[in-house]
């Protein structure tokens, strides 16, 4: 204030200082040590998350997978009771000439109406389990959709995890780090 300036000695002297200072500091009140362990404790309540996270997109991307291998299961023995209907069709004789035979083979109209009824029942059927087995096909679809897609989730949760752990690792690292520098520091003061 009155214009008078501090020596330049003196100012190199406290200047030189000033790192030694500051871990003092850091060593009595915790300053950037503590804020570095916090820090690497912060890292690692995410870390926590991302597992939890992670638990759960497993478990997701596992029953999904189950259920699609279920889905796919059902649409196979599907398919094969219909490859069955078919090979039976076809051994039995099916042909074009199917819809007249039961009028050739038939001795009284009352015959060809039974004979018409259980033709007609059969065919039902088959249009039946060829609609399940459509079904089934949709249903195997959307499941194996819905597995890869929990599968895709669980990578990404995967990945979240890895970079979580190199996130505390990194921090844990700088706070013992710090924490090494400042006992360094302290030490060269007392032995000053």
């Amino acid at each position: 204030a009155m214009g008078v300036r501090p020596r330049s000695d003196v100012v190199e002297l406290f200047q030189g200082a000033f790192g030694n200072v500051q871990a003092v500091g850091d060593a009595v009140k915790g300053g950037r040590i503590l804020e570095a362990t916090q820090d690497a404790h912060a890292a690692r309540e995410e870390l926590n998350e991302a597992k939890l996270a992670l638990q759960a997109a497993t478990d997701t991307a596992t029953k999904a997978k189950a259920d699609a291998d279920k889905a796919q299961a059902d649409y196979d023995a599907g398919r094969k009771d219909l490859a069955s209907v078919a090979q039976a069709a076809y051994r039995d004789g099916g042909s074009s000439l199917d819809v007249l035979t039961p009028y050739l083979e038939s001795d009284g109209l009352q015959q060809v109406a039974a004979k018409q009824s259980a033709m007609d029942t059969v065919s039902a059927q088959t249009a039946a389990k060829m609609q399940r087995v459509a079904a089934l096909e949709q249903v195997a679809a959307i499941m194996k959709e819905a597995a890869d897609n929990a599968r895709n989730e669980q990578q990404k949760a995967t990945e979240e995890v890895q970079a979580k752990q190199q996130a505390v690792q990194a921090k844990a690292d700088a706070a013992t780090a710090l924490k090494n520098q400042t006992d360094a520091r302290r030490q060269v003061l007392v032995e000053e």
